[in-house]
């Protein structure tokens, strides 16, 4: 099956069952992406999936792999600082697939080790600028700090490129942390 596996973001609860399969976009070529953007909920069928497969079935999925498919663990030491973690306390669990609150830890590992990777990578020099919008639940700032390598983010690397981590609340915020990042980008040196 092509697809991703995500959570829905209104309901980070342990035990609760908001994991599933979202086919790109790119995939699905019968609806645009405003349609995607309004028809994620469980239910919301598959194209082309086998009979009576929906966005919520993980029934052949046993367990959370342990890397994703670029070899990004998906359980490390770090996601008990992620603020769902924080929140819970509740170990993580990879014998839980459908389980949204371990999937997303899974997800928040596989998203750390990842900034790390790209960060290593001495052959590009990448700087890393994330905007967290903080409305309908808020981000989990200390892992955009981190993907941002900013100083303030805990886990800060003198040898990596220094970030910047922006956030914003509403519109006129999300308007100035693009003007921010696009003045950093677009800063020309000699």
């Amino acid at each position: 099956m092509t697809g991703w596996m995500g959570t829905n973001s209104y309901t980070f609860n342990p035990g609760s069952n908001t994991a599933g399969v979202y086919v790109p976009i790119t995939i699905e070529t019968s609806h645009d992406a405003k349609y995607w953007a309004g028809n994620t909920g469980d239910q919301t069928p598959i194209p082309n999936k086998p009979s009576g497969c929906t966005l919520s079935d993980l029934s052949d999925l046993a367990k959370i792999p342990d890397k994703d498919i670029y070899g990004n663990a998906t359980s490390t030491p770090e996601y008990t600082i992620a603020s769902l973690y924080q929140q819970h306390k509740k170990p993580y669990d990879n014998s839980q697939p459908s389980d949204g609150y371990h999937l997303a830890l899974a997800s928040w590992s596989a998203t750390y080790k990842m900034a790390q990777t790209i960060h290593n990578d001495t052959s590009l020099k990448i700087t890393i600028y994330c905007i967290g919008y903080t409305g309908n639940g808020g981000v989990d700032a200390t892992l955009l700090k981190r993907i941002a390598n900013t100083p303030d983010s805990g886990d800060y690397h003198t040898n990596w490129q220094t970030g910047k981590y922006i956030a914003a609340s509403d519109t006129a915020g999300l308007n100035s942390a693009f003007n921010d990042i696009a003045g950093q980008i677009l800063r020309l040196s000699r």
